[in-house]
């Protein structure tokens, strides 16, 4: 089976099922859409790397996996934040790490040919999930409130069964983990590696990630996000989704192209050297 084929039959199947696959769909998409954008070589070197019968996109939700067997990486996922942030150059970072500092770790392990393929295999994991997890605007949101975790929402009866949330409560994290790409396939007939196809994101694929963070961090201070302590709502309607899920669709294609980018740069020095 291809590679197109196989992401579309499972992003259809997770669409099917959305309470126990959200942002496992997007990690997926982002890094199926990533290793078709990729040169030969690195799509060679990409699935040298990865263990007998792994593939890429199940790869990139391993980090998620692993949190609670190596609780030393959970803050690897985001950066805190707090109200009236707009630029993290100006924001405290924590002691325990956070999604920049990790990610550059993991990247420099990945781009450094001296260490062992083990080595290489588990920084191929985690860049792959962290570069979709910094352009999910919650992940560089307030401290307070957990990126969302603890601002409750409701949604209407309808729309909460189309997405599959019993009881008609959500999160606002779970909200833009994925329940707006949820949405999205649904209202388009697509499945989301579809819809990162034809969403061409905007921004420099070369930009530092501290610009990815940034970015999210604007999104985190958009009005329509309705996450700004003075904006936030009770209820969010179908017209929420409308609204939003352009901007979640745009993020997830931008993290692919980006992953991209960085594999072609990590992985082109070894391979040229063989």
């Amino acid at each position: 089976m291809g590679l197109r084929v196989l992401a579309l039959v499972v992003a259809m199947i997770l669409v099917a099922n959305p309470a126990k696959a959200w942002w496992d769909l997007g990690h997926r998409a982002v890094c199926d859409v990533a290793l078709e954008t990729v040169n030969a070589k690195t799509r060679v070197a990409v699935e040298q790397l990865l263990a007998p019968k792994e593939r890429f996109g199940a790869a990139c939700i391993w980090a998620d996996a692993i949190k609670s067997e190596r609780p030393e990486t959970a803050p690897w996922h985001y950066i805190n934040t707090k109200p009236g942030d707009t630029d993290l150059s100006q924001v405290h970072r924590s002691a325990e790490g956070d999604i920049l500092t990790a990610l550059q770790e993991q990247i420099d392990i990945l781009s450094d040919c001296a260490r062992s393929p083990a080595q290489r295999r588990e920084a191929l994991r985690f860049v792959g999930h962290l570069v979709g997890d910094i352009h999910q605007p919650l992940h560089v949101a307030y401290q307070e409130d957990l990126g969302g975790n603890l601002y409750r929402v409701n949604l209407p009866p309808a729309l909460a069964a189309s997405l599959g949330e019993e009881g008609g409560t959500s999160n606002m994290h779970a909200v833009w983990d994925g329940l707006l790409l949820v949405y999205a396939s649904r209202d388009r007939r697509q499945s989301l590696y579809q819809l990162l196809q034809s969403h061409p994101a905007d921004g420099d694929v070369s930009a530092e990630p501290e610009t990815w963070a940034n970015e999210s961090l604007a999104l985190v201070n958009d009005p329509a996000l309705a996450y700004l302590k003075e904006l936030r709502v009770n209820t969010l309607t179908e017209t929420y989704f409308q609204q939003n899920w352009p901007k979640a669709v745009r993020r997830l294609s931008a993290a692919a192209r980006r992953l991209a980018y960085v594999l072609q740069q990590s992985l082109q020095s070894c391979e040229s050297s063989r």
